[in-house]
């Protein structure tokens, strides 16, 4: 699967760089704007070996903070199939991004 694999992927709003709280709030709306016009949906998956960091269900997460250290999300697209990824360190503040995920499941 290539990024924006087909046309509902491409309305999505990614943000190569989440560097202030203030990018995650814009990343987590476009995410949730995505899953009601139901181009995404949350995914199962998760990163063979890789420890699951985020406890709270995107559902629940709260767009203005009171993150936990590192926020990770997988989506779907409903049409093609693409995954995407939401990831953020709040704690150092180190960066994020919300970008399609080409990693083989």
């Amino acid at each position: 699967m290539g990024a924006m694999a087909c046309q509902p992927c491409s309305t999505v709003s990614l943000m190569p760089r989440i560097a202030a709280p203030r990018d995650l709030t814009r990343a987590i709306r476009s995410v949730r704007e995505a899953m009601d016009a139901g181009v995404l949906a949350e995914s199962d998956y998760w990163p063979k070996g890789q420890p699951r960091f985020t406890s709270v269900p995107f559902s629940r997460l709260s767009e203005s903070g009171g993150w936990e250290d590192i926020v990770q999300y997988y989506f779907q697209c409903t049409s093609c199939g693409q995954r995407f990824r939401l990831v953020a360190e709040t704690y150092r503040g180190s960066g994020g991004e919300l970008s399609p995920d080409d990693d083989p499941a």
